[in-house]
């Protein structure tokens, strides 16, 4: 009788129930790591811009395939982070934010940043003041800022990006000094100026004519500002016909002192209404002095 050849022992049932359950483990395990999607600048994509102008200093990062990372502050406010990015907005939710040691930081660990509200918007979320400054100082120690979040339920559900620190330094010391030479005041500041007069008199005082280079500082940085409509008024002591004519000319006065600091003309409107729209009563001389003034209203 021939005996059949053997290829090896039986696998018997419970054994197999382990080796499936082995090769399930292996799958589940890659299919975990491959739902995390990471984005980051590599060693040779990595890059910092600064951006600057006396009213607004910007500090931006290009993360491939994914937007970008800014940190920003304006005049008269404080720091604050934004990353946008180029796909469709994903549901609100939470990002988990940690500063991540680079592969070459041997001993450096890995610290929790806090958690932030996802905007569900072109822009993925803003940062306050005070987590956006420590994000700026991880990454000047090297460390890589990172937000995590989740886009779905199902495959590929998880989103990691992360802002390299490489190439970081010079630009952050330039962003720095940047933020030291903000002017300290911004629109809310600047909208509305009331400037006193001396009796009878169109000429500009040592105070207004500080307020004045004020504005013409935040005008001539802000392109924003499209006028400034300069109004003259007077109190009601004197016939009506000279005090529109000193109404004039106390705009005209402030006119011409924002075109000396640089102010285009074509960005400055003046008008006269002399003693018709008091703001404070004339019957004193307390109400009278207060109305002797031009208002400024920058409009954008």
């Amino acid at each position: 009788m021939v005996r059949k050849a053997s290829w090896g022992p039986r696998i018997r049932p419970p054994f197999l129930w382990l080796f499936a359950a082995m090769i399930a483990s292996s799958v589940c395990a890659a299919a975990a790591q491959a739902s995390v999607r990471h984005y980051v600048a590599q060693l040779h994509q990595a890059g910092w811009q600064v951006a600057k102008t006396p009213l607004k200093c910007s500090l931006s990062h290009d993360i491939p395939l994914y937007g970008r990372a800014t940190f920003e502050r304006q005049a008269g406010s404080g720091l604050g982070f934004r990353l946008d990015h180029l796909r469709q907005p994903v549901t609100r939710g939470v990002a988990n934010l940690a500063s991540i040691p680079p592969e070459w930081m041997h001993e450096a660990i890995a610290r929790p940043l806090g958690q932030a509200p996802i905007m569900g918007k072109a822009t993925l979320l803003k940062l306050k003041s005070d987590i956006a400054w420590r994000m700026l100082n991880e990454l000047e120690a090297g460390m890589f800022p990172t937000i995590d979040y989740q886009v779905g339920l199902g495959h590929l559900s998880q989103v990691r990006v992360a802002l390299s620190a490489v190439k970081v330094r010079e630009p952050l010391e330039e962003f720095l000094q940047c933020l030291t030479e903000l002017l300290p005041y911004q629109f809310k500041d600047v909208q509305f100026s009331s400037l006193l007069f001396p009796f009878a008199s169109a000429e500009l005082t040592a105070t207004t004519r500080a307020r004045l280079d004020i504005l013409a500082t935040y005008i001539i940085n802000s392109p924003d500002v499209r006028q400034a409509t300069i109004t003259g008024h007077t109190d009601n002591i004197g016939f009506r016909r000279y005090n529109q004519r000193l109404g004039q000319q106390r705009a005209e006065s402030v006119r011409d002192y924002l075109s000396s600091r640089g102010v285009k003309d074509v960005r400055l409107k003046i008008v006269s209404y002399g003693e018709r729209r008091p703001k404070y009563s004339n019957r004193k001389e307390s109400g009278r002095a207060k109305n002797r003034r031009v208002s400024v209203t920058l409009q954008k």
